[in-house]
């Protein structure tokens, strides 16, 4: 391993501003968006069609939870994804990684398009399209931590959070894309959707591949990741190094990951299928639902990530996280009332989880080094989203079959954000007045 002179101290955003902002925002917001589209789609079309194009031969309640299963099996890859992605990202750079991930998962997307279904080809259509599914997973694995890093690393000082807002903000613009396509999908093509109307909105990923290749191939790489490489501080293994300094604080980073994550797939994709197939609730009243809840999300991600700028990250977390607990029960009752109601309970739910997501990207990069931050950001990050994105819509469903009523879930979601209240706690403070020199590896008491 090369020198590591100042592996143990986190580097601070940096001070100057980059050549082009738009250029950059665009760059790197692109690739969430691209991921919660396909993610989003991929959750709407397990949860209202896969059961029946590609499990048939099972009853409605075992297909959709063998969709959901095919859905989570995605997650399963993200740690390697995100193990990838540290190891070239933190020797070779994030742009690098930036690019590939791109391609990869709109590509995988588009196969997912144009893929037949077990009418056609049998037991083969499931089993290529969890092959699919796991590879738009390595993808999304390595995503999110080279564009949250290549943010934070460009922004100026007492900014950082509202930089890494864009992903925040891309997210939920992903999915709220995504719903409004699969909207106009499922209205235009009416009884076509099951032969060919669900096709159109994974083909259409192709675009937002093209659009962000062109954006992130003019991107300028890191100026952080440049001054590691300048002075010499490339591990020869980026993961070993972080899991030698960071272990402890990497465990810490997947638990608040692993129950905001359980809280945040439940919401967008186990309780449209609630709503659909449990409550009987129109297909438009659904689609509004979620609308609202992606605004919702989209515009409290950039206040909150704004005011963990000057507040710190862990108060605004954890006032999202607590709101979340306190205001699931409310939530549920109001799915079972009107079509007002329905919308308003999905735009609370909205609220809660962009709250605690417009800082929490940020608090995760800022607890790591420069010279392993991809690789302990990752791994972290991505075996949180495995553990809670991938096991929250089939839990749910469970729960929900076994008890035929929503308490369970309640709880479920309850203890998602417990957990992630446990785990906050060690972790050390983080905001733009923190001074890097004080940064150490062990965590806060």
């Amino acid at each position: 391993m090369r020198r590591t002179a100042s592996s143990n101290v986190a580097a601070g955003p940096s001070t100057e501003e980059p050549a082009s902002v738009p250029r950059l925002l665009i760059g790197c917001g692109i690739g969430p968006t691209l991921e919660l589209y396909d993610v989003t789609i991929f959750g709407l079309a397990s949860a209202l069609v896969f059961n029946q194009l590609f499990f048939p031969a099972n009853s409605p309640a075992t297909g959709t939870l063998l969709s959901f299963m095919t859905f989570g099996v995605g997650f399963l890859m993200r740690p390697i994804g995100g193990m990838l992605a540290g190891h070239f990202g933190d020797r070779y750079g994030r742009k690098l990684v930036l690019i590939w991930t791109l391609y990869l998962m709109g590509g995988a997307t588009v196969l997912i398009g144009l893929l037949p279904g077990h009418a056609v080809l049998g037991l083969a259509a499931p089993v290529l399209l969890v092959v699919l599914r796991l590879l738009q997973g390595v993808a999304q694995g390595a995503e999110t931590g080279s564009a949250a890093l290549m943010l934070m690393e460009h922004a100026p000082p007492k900014r950082s959070g509202l930089y890494t807002s864009v992903l925040g903000m891309s997210s939920p613009l992903g999915a709220l894309i995504a719903t409004l396509v699969w909207t106009v999908a499922q209205t235009s093509t009416g009884d076509a959707l099951l032969e060919w109307g669900w096709r159109i909105p994974f083909l259409l990923s192709a675009i937002v591949v093209a659009v962000g290749a062109y954006a992130r191939f003019r991107l300028a790489e890191s100026p952080e990741f440049q001054k590691v490489r300048k002075n010499d501080d490339i591990a020869d293994y980026p993961l070993a190094r972080s899991l030698r300094i960071d272990l402890p604080r990497v465990l810490c980073v997947v638990g608040v990951n692993a129950g905001f994550i359980g809280s945040y797939y439940l919401v967008i994709t186990w309780m449209p299928g609630y709503l659909r197939n449990g409550l009987d609730t129109s297909a438009g009243v659904v689609s509004l639902g979620l609308l609202a809840a992606n605004i919702a999300m989209v515009a409290t991600v950039v206040l909150s990530a704004w005011l963990s700028d000057h507040l710190g990250r862990r108060p605004i977390i954890a006032a999202g996280a607590v709101a979340m607990a306190a205001l699931i029960v409310p939530v549920f009752s109001l799915l079972q009332g009107s079509a007002v109601a329905v919308v308003s309970g999905m735009t609370i739910a909205g609220l809660a989880l962009g709250v605690m997501l417009g800082p929490l990207i940020v608090f995760f990069a800022e607890q790591f080094a420069t010279g392993h931050r991809l690789s302990g950001f990752s791994l972290g990050y991505q075996i949180g989203a495995a553990v809670g994105g991938g096991v929250a819509p089939s839990v749910a469903a469970a729960l929900f079959a076994a008890t035929s009523g929503t308490a369970a879930v309640a709880v479920f979601v309850i203890v998602s954000s417990l957990v992630t209240l446990f785990c906050l706690a060690p972790l050390r403070r983080t905001a733009e007045s923190t001074s890097p020199e004080t940064i150490t590896p062990q965590l806060q008491a």
